[in-house]
């Protein structure tokens, strides 16, 4: 009788991540265009499987925009998780998986969303692209900042004809990468104002299939300072073709990263909201040591 993955705990499901962390941290750090990486088989099949079971059970919300993005929509929320689905979140929001994603990206004090905030099940039929993109950095809800997105797809059989590769492009759109949505192929890359990503060509595939991935969103409580400044001093968003540049990148590479944030917090033109503590971290790089302290101390 096989054995359910149920029957597994967090710690045997998970106990290669240490192992799988170490081999690619240096990579991942060095990869183009930007810090990366690809893994296959990070989890077991037969849980997958159990979860592409449940997709249809789903509630979806459809994301549909003429210019962005067709054909794709996106699980409500956790309350509507089939079993499986249930227990593959647990683990990508469990301390160990946070841990090997901290050991693998480098990016400390990760935290997920228990919202699953524009993440969860992400389904796409043919005919269906998502434009080349950058993510929202900022969780308004939580007051956190997000800084690295997990991607795991659950498509078997996926041909190159069918389309739907996630492209990764740099700010330049000079270098790029390439990754089927692959059967357990999971994508991790950090979110940065010039992380480009999506798959802008139509999906192909046959009318039986759809392209789908579970998605997950990690967070810190601060974002440093010169990646703020980047979002600060444009938000590329959606790009229309990787000839497309975003306005202002030549001043962004001239400006230091702490006088674009100062200046764009103190004009109150931070649209992901400015706060006080914001604008004394930025203030922190010009302001002497004893008077960062007086301003940031509390009362007695």
């Amino acid at each position: 009788m096989p054995l359910h993955t149920s029957d597994l705990s967090a710690s045997d499901v998970l106990a290669h991540l240490p192992n799988v962390a170490k081999e690619n941290s240096e990579s991942y750090r060095t990869a183009t265009p930007f810090p990366h990486c690809a893994i296959q088989n990070l989890f077991p099949d037969t849980l997958l499987e159990e979860v592409v079971s449940e997709f249809p059970s789903q509630a979806w919300t459809a994301l549909n925009n003429p210019q962005y993005s067709q054909q794709k929509t996106i699980s409500k929320g956790v309350e509507d998780f089939g079993p499986a689905t249930r227990r593959l979140f647990s683990l990508l929001s469990s301390p160990r998986f946070l841990q090997f994603l901290e050991e693998l990206t480098g990016v400390r004090g990760l935290m997920p969303d228990p919202y699953l905030y524009a993440a969860g099940l992400h389904e796409i039929k043919t005919g269906g692209f998502l434009a080349l993109h950058s993510d929202f950095n900022h969780n308004a809800h939580l007051g956190i900042y997000r800084r690295v997105n997990v991607l795991l797809y659950l498509n078997k059989d996926w041909r190159p004809e069918y389309e739907g590769a996630l492209e990764l492009w740099d700010l330049e759109m000079q270098q790029s990468a390439s990754y089927l949505p692959s059967w357990n192929n999971t994508i991790i890359h950090n979110v940065t104002a010039d992380c480009i990503h999506g798959f802008p060509q139509k999906i192909q595939c046959p009318e039986h299939m759809t392209r789908k991935l579970a998605a997950a969103w990690y967070y810190t409580r601060d974002i440093p300072l010169d990646e703020q400044a980047g979002y600060d001093m444009f938000d590329p968003a959606f790009l229309a073709s990787p000839t497309t540049r975003p306005k202002n990148n030549t001043l962004l590479k001239l400006v230091p990263p702490a006088f674009v944030s100062l200046w764009r917090m103190l004009r109150g033109a931070n649209t992901r909201g400015s706060h006080k503590a914001d604008i004394l971290r930025a203030a922190s790089r010009f302001l002497p040591p004893v008077l960062v302290k007086a301003l940031t101390s509390k009362p007695d």
